[in-house]
């Protein structure tokens, strides 16, 4: 969930470990917002795989690969969907054809 917050209300923390003082306010951002994951390819000033003040800093790569198992579990196997929903009907499954594009005659420049 998305919300608005302003990052000087951040809680006062050390971010010394942070190497460009310009990624500060991102952090601070993510402490506002009391963010689980803050998602960075900033490898070379961010320390991802990390947990620093409860935020794991995750490169975009590992985030997605954690939400894809996430996601993955078990329980969402076609075999546990009901049967109904297996197949879709079969109008859904037939190809149907777009209407030709005919120009009007109001729209024909000669």
């Amino acid at each position: 969930m998305l919300h608005s917050v302003a990052y000087p209300r951040a809680p006062q923390v050390d971010l010394s470990w942070l190497t460009d003082p310009d990624d500060w306010p991102v952090m601070q951002t993510a402490l506002a917002a009391r963010a689980d994951v803050q998602v960075t390819d900033n490898t070379r000033d961010s320390p991802n795989g990390q947990t620093r003040h409860g935020v794991l800093l995750l490169s975009s790569p590992a985030f997605l690969t954690s939400i894809y198992q996430q996601l993955s579990t078990p329980k969402l196997r076609s075999r546990d969907v009901s049967p109904s929903r297996r197949n879709p009907p079969a109008a859904a499954t037939q190809t149907q054809r777009p209407a030709p594009c005919v120009p009007s005659a109001s729209r024909m420049t000669l």
